[in-house]
């Protein structure tokens, strides 16, 4: 059918509106919010309306989470308007939307910060990642730091063949840095520390335990207790030990 008629109930759209959201880069689900926020006002001859999230998830399928996101998200680029700038705005009240027709005024989202907990979780975490290699760039890694890395592999392997365990240059850099923090922060002697190592990867408990730079580092104290421990006669057994202190 060339021509079909107009079934009753339609609205229509001004063709730069559909133009300008042609060629802006949207989500689908941000698409799905904006048609129906364009639904409940233009289709009712109206510049805005109170839409509740239950409404937009009910237009849209979609779960009130997402359809809350994806709006906040239209909200965030400036594509709808919310309240309009107003402040006193009452508590439990249905927001007031209406689709923001300057398209100047509209946001890429790389001129945005993330939002939802989730993704603001997430960028937080790689702003903190980015802030430590960047600190950690400036911290020296000794070649001492590295050959106790590559004792703790070697004996780890030694226990298990297969065991996967700082297998790229980064997880080494982290393993060299937890040595580094062990000698100059803790206070430990690097004979020491190699001793520690040589020992926890012989006993039978905490070989199975102990199976990173940043683990040893953490229980330090204690296997030099336990180590100490089974050196002297007439002590409890130091496996035994372990499994109650474990346990607490």
């Amino acid at each position: 059918m060339d021509n079909p008629p107009k079934k009753e109930g339609y609205f229509s759209i001004d063709n730069e509106v559909v133009e300008k959201l042609a060629r802006f880069q949207l989500s689908g689900t941000e698409y799905r919010i904006i048609l129906a926020v364009l639904r409940k006002t233009l289709g009712w001859q109206k510049k805005e309306d109170r839409i509740s999230t239950s409404q937009l998830a009910k237009m849209t399928e979609l779960s009130r989470r997402s359809a809350r996101r994806s709006l906040e998200s239209v909200v965030n680029r400036n594509i709808i308007l919310k309240n309009f700038g107003r402040d006193e705005i009452v508590p439990g009240s249905i927001n007031l939307l209406r689709f923001n027709k300057d398209f100047e005024t509209w946001r890429a989202k790389d001129e945005i910060a993330p939002w939802g907990r989730k993704c603001a979780q997430k960028y937080a975490r790689k702003c903190a990642t980015q802030k430590k290699r960047k600190t950690s760039s400036k911290i020296i890694l000794k070649k001492e730091y590295f050959d106790l890395v590559d004792l703790l592999i070697e004996r780890i392997r030694l226990n298990d063949p297969k065991a996967r365990v700082a297998d790229t240059g980064g997880q080494h850099e982290e393993w060299a840095n937890d040595f580094r923090l062990i000698i100059e922060r803790d206070g430990r002697s690097i004979e020491e520390v190699r001793e520690v190592l040589i020992w926890c990867q012989e006993d039978p408990f905490w070989r199975s335990n102990i199976l990173s730079a940043s683990k040893l580092r953490k229980q330090f104290t204690q296997l030099i207790l336990k180590k100490e421990a089974m050196q002297k006669p007439g002590k409890p057994d130091p496996a035994e030990l372990t499994r109650k202190e474990m346990k607490q």
